[in-house]
């Protein structure tokens, strides 16, 4: 395999789980999925590892340029959820809307908390003091870092984010 310079692609061996429809997900022991230098599945093939060589010449490509990443009995590859809706503040960082999570970021520390009561009561006791906090630059380090780990645990790995610009 050549230098990470010069690698073209990176293919991985090992199992994959994707939805075929709103209602089917397919799991496949053994795939071979190419990726490009641009972050792009060029292919997915349903095939156990002994048969890359014959597939890499199937598709053209010298396996010489490319990462070859053999996955774990215990690993598989599946696609990560995009949230289309996130809100941003003005300390840069993102959140996930989700059954998990809040809508932005100084909303995280009420996970939980205030479920039965009015929306106003909410925002007074619970949301703007929470909000408030987050003119101290470390508090709000310290709470995206902790909604990004979740966004990320709860399987998104793309989001549109909207940017908020709350005058504290």
């Amino acid at each position: 395999m050549g230098t990470d310079s010069q690698m073209s692609r990176t293919i991985y061996l090992g199992a994959i789980a994707h939805s075929l429809d709103l209602e089917q997900i397919e799991y496949v022991d053994h795939a071979i999925v190419s990726v490009g230098a641009d972050g792009i599945i060029e292919w997915i093939e349903h095939a156990a590892p002994d048969q890359l060589q014959e597939i890499a010449t199937r598709h053209s490509i010298s396996l010489d340029d490319a990462e070859i990443v053999e996955l774990e009995s215990e690993e598989f590859l599946c696609p990560g959820m995009i949230d289309t809706h996130t809100v941003s503040s003005k300390w840069g960082g993102v959140v996930a809307n989700g059954p998990n999570s809040p809508q932005h970021a100084p909303q995280y520390p009420n996970l939980g908390r205030g479920y039965g009561i009015p929306l106003l009561r909410w925002l007074e006791e619970l949301t703007f003091p929470s909000e408030s906090k987050f003119s101290d630059v470390q508090h709000a380090k310290n709470i995206y870092a902790r909604v990004v780990q979740t966004t990320l645990n709860a399987g998104v790995s793309l989001i549109r984010a909207n940017m908020l610009m709350n005058p504290l």
